[in-house]
């Protein structure tokens, strides 16, 4: 019983704002961590290597290491994160036409 317990601390401590970032590498969850304390914290997404889209300039990307990228929508209020992907799969969604939502 102590096990099961056990997994499911880890479980939820690796979750941030309702994501679940457990099939993501423990240094990823790292540095999400760090660039959404960031955000909160009211650091320009800019310093942080984000930039936004030519054609959705609501839309930027943060990149996330090397195989990872961080989807923000920009409004007035600031940066809202929206999703965490691999860059395949970020390639794949940017690729298809009217994925912004």
């Amino acid at each position: 019983m102590e096990r099961r317990e056990s997994k499911q601390v880890r479980h939820e401590a690796r979750q941030i704002g309702g994501w679940d970032l457990s099939k993501f590498p423990k240094a990823i969850f790292g540095k999400v961590r760090e660039v959404l304390t960031s955000l909160g914290n009211g650091v320009n997404p800019g310093e942080l290597g984000g930039k936004r889209f030519g054609f959705a300039r609501e839309m930027m990307r943060i990149p996330i290491g090397y195989r990872h990228r961080l989807l923000c929508r920009w409004d007035q209020d600031g940066v809202e994160p929206l999703e965490l992907l691999t860059h395949e799969d970020y390639n794949a969604r940017v690729r298809r036409k009217n994925w912004v939502s």
